[in-house]
């Protein structure tokens, strides 16, 4: 009886230092998240400085000015930047953008993932990150006037009292004005009457769409079912 009773103590005693080590090994905090028109307009005001930075160095093909508004840990990734902002300039011939969804993030602590969900209908998404710290700030950005969109992914953190550019993705958003959603829909219309040609072709630009995401940002699945039943 002594010996389960012991057995018993030194298993309980193991679980707490493995659960003990368990939290220890990894950052539990809390988020709380403002979306568009609910976030203070200081804060919308100091990050759309940022926004024009970031839009007008690619509009103008300037690498020096992108790279002075990155944090260091953006910086550190290291890649060719003078061709990346080179490459996106190429293909980026709008001359203003408009903001798609914006989000300040709000975190107890550091080292946790931000995990937003956006938009609740048919072009919903979901953005994870990893907070590096305690106040985060997210833009997604469109140009103006294009039928091909880009659409802009800008995680900003608070450094003191500076914002600084921690994460830049830049994907198609839209074909001819139209989103990964828009051919899902196109394609299960033609699918739905037969037109198997009409729906092949429009679910695979839904496709070529959805290949913007990436860990960071995640669209809707929609498409690869209807893919898989077509073929």
């Amino acid at each position: 009886m002594w010996h389960f009773k012991k057995t018993q103590m030194i298993h309980r005693t193991l679980l707490f230092i493995l659960t003990f080590i368990a939290f220890q090994s990894c950052n539990v905090g809390t988020s709380g998240i403002w979306k568009n028109d609910n976030i203070e307009k200081e804060k919308k005001a100091q990050v759309k400085v940022l926004n024009d930075k970031l839009f007008n160095s690619i509009a103008s093909n300037d690498a020096t000015n992108l790279k002075a508004i990155m944090s260091d840990s953006l910086l550190q990734q290291g890649g060719d930047m003078n061709n990346f902002v080179n490459q996106v300039h190429a293909v980026f011939k709008a001359d203003s953008y408009r903001i798609l969804d914006e989000y300040y993030v709000q975190n107890s602590t550091t080292g946790i993932t931000n995990t937003i969900p956006g938009i609740s209908g048919d072009n919903s998404y979901v953005i994870n990150y990893l907070a590096l710290n305690k106040e985060m700030f997210v833009s997604l950005l469109l140009p103006n006037g294009q039928d091909n969109e880009a659409l802009i992914l800008a995680i900003y953190g608070k450094y003191g009292n500076e914002w600084k550019l921690n994460i830049l993705k830049i994907g198609q958003y839209t074909l001819f004005k139209k989103t990964a959603t828009d051919y899902y829909k196109l394609a299960k219309s033609c699918y739905d009457r037969k037109y198997l040609i009409d729906a092949y072709t429009n679910i695979n630009l839904s496709e070529r769409l959805l290949d913007l995401q990436t860990k960071y940002l995640r669209f809707k699945k929609m498409a690869k079912s209807m893919l898989l039943m077509i073929r």
